[in-house]
């Protein structure tokens, strides 16, 4: 009844997710190498409860508005494209898998892409969203160069965070009470675990290179409004 429901929908432009499946494990990886070349993997363990229907699966890979969905390489050891489609985040990539889905075993769906992403920046961030059930969640950064700080912050659900500046201010702000990560030895990876998240969680990890903290603490004070406002009356103000 429920993929009869979820087929008939589609067919109308709703396209309901398939909810019949458990994340056991879902682990993002963001490498990235000295000459800002991006590297991101996500891996889930999955349980599905009722084998999916062809269209029932999807990956989403953020982009921004102004790129051809075409244009992005995806890549997958276990299962084919089928289909992808603009969504408000990026594009909806539809797969199947290579093998059989057994219900109720344990099936590992792993995706990557690859990006410019960054270089030399003062601090580097991503969101890992809990979209199903799942029981664990890590997110993983490793950068070639040391990482000063790594804060994580569960983002607010009735407060817009769209910009760099929102994102990184949040993490400097009451960093004591958000949650660090975990950085290696050689300080170049950060990791953060999540247990039992709730759907419709976000989680944003921020990482801050070398004086990073500082650059940005400079920033946001040069472009608070007092600063603003400083600036705006200050050649009226007589010397």
């Amino acid at each position: 009844m429920k993929r009869w429901l979820r087929l008939t929908l589609r067919r109308y432009g709703a396209d309901l997710s398939f909810t019949d499946l458990v994340c056991t494990e879902h682990v993002k990886t963001i490498a990235v190498a000295a000459d800002g070349r991006t590297d991101v993997t996500i891996r889930r363990a999955l349980v599905f409860l009722a084998a999916p229907a062809v269209g029932d699966l999807r990956d989403v890979v953020p982009l921004d508005p102004d790129t051809d969905i075409k244009s992005v390489r995806v890549t997958s050891p276990d299962s084919d494209e089928v289909g992808r489609v603009r969504c408000k985040s990026g594009v909806q990539v539809y797969w199947v898998p290579r093998e059989p889905i057994v219900p109720y075993a344990l099936y590992t769906h792993e995706y990557g892409w690859s990006s410019p992403g960054w270089y030399a920046e003062a601090a580097m961030y991503t969101e890992l969203r809990c979209e199903t059930r799942t029981g664990i969640m890590e997110l993983q950064f490793a950068t070639s160069a040391p990482i000063e700080t790594a804060i994580a912050f569960k983002r607010p659900r009735w407060r817009r965070m769209t910009t760099e500046r929102s994102l990184v201010k949040q993490a400097l702000a009451a960093s004591d009470s958000h949650q660090h990560g975990t950085v290696s030895e050689d300080g170049c990876r950060a990791t953060w675990r999540v247990v039992a998240p709730q759907m419709g969680d976000a989680h944003v990890g921020v990482v801050f290179g070398k004086n990073g903290m500082k650059q940005w603490q400079k920033r946001l004070e040069a472009t608070s409004l007092t600063a603003r406002v400083r600036r705006l009356f200050d050649p009226l103000i007589p010397a």
